[in-house]
């Protein structure tokens, strides 16, 4: 069994939440059928290690090629100073090792990155003229220092707050919560 990954982006590097679209094009150049679990890992070349990582069964008839995709979401902890690789192997069962194939990719940190972590609502349910507790985790992943204002908006409900603009420091996170009247 031949694999290669095809390289979705030519290698011109990714950024810490981007999905890495995988496709790997397995050929079965044996006498029989085989049927193959195809995994693919988001590998720490610098830690030795796997990220993270999606597997399925494919099923190749003997002479043919088939294709496999994939999809693997990049975490956004971690050390983008690593070296990284999309590991690819291909068996048959957990014993019999057929064939693998690796790209090394470069992930980098945006300069500028500001994510949702997490809102809760309290009370969940708020009926006419009454308030709610909106909590919001923001994380800053990217490279710089940014000023965020946090916004929660519904034109039905004429709801427009915000709150004050503040620091959030690379790499730190941060939760705020307002008040609303339904």
């Amino acid at each position: 069994v031949n694999i290669k990954i095809k390289d979705s982006r030519n290698n011109k590097g990714f950024e810490i939440g981007d999905e890495i679209n995988i496709e790997v094009k397995v050929e079965n150049d044996g006498s029989e059928n085989v049927n193959l679990d195809v995994k693919a890992y988001l590998y720490d070349l610098s830690d030795n290690e796997a990220i993270e990582d999606v597997s399925d069964d494919l099923k190749v008839k003997k002479g043919k090629k088939e294709k496999i995709e994939f999809t693997i979401e990049i975490p956004d902890d971690i050390d983008t100073d690593n070296k990284f690789a999309i590991y690819v192997i291909a068996s048959e069962d957990e014993d019999e090792f057929c064939n693998s194939d690796f790209v090394e990719i470069e992930i980098k940190r945006p300069d500028e990155k500001v994510v949702i972590k997490d809102v809760r609502i309290n009370p969940d349910t708020v009926k006419k003229g009454g308030t709610a507790e909106v909590e919001v985790e923001v994380e800053n992943i990217g490279d710089n220092d940014v000023d965020v204002v946090i916004s929660v908006k519904n034109t039905e409900l004429n709801i427009n707050e915000e709150t004050t603009e503040f620091e959030l420091d690379s790499e730190d996170s941060e939760t705020k919560t307002l008040t609303i009247e339904i």
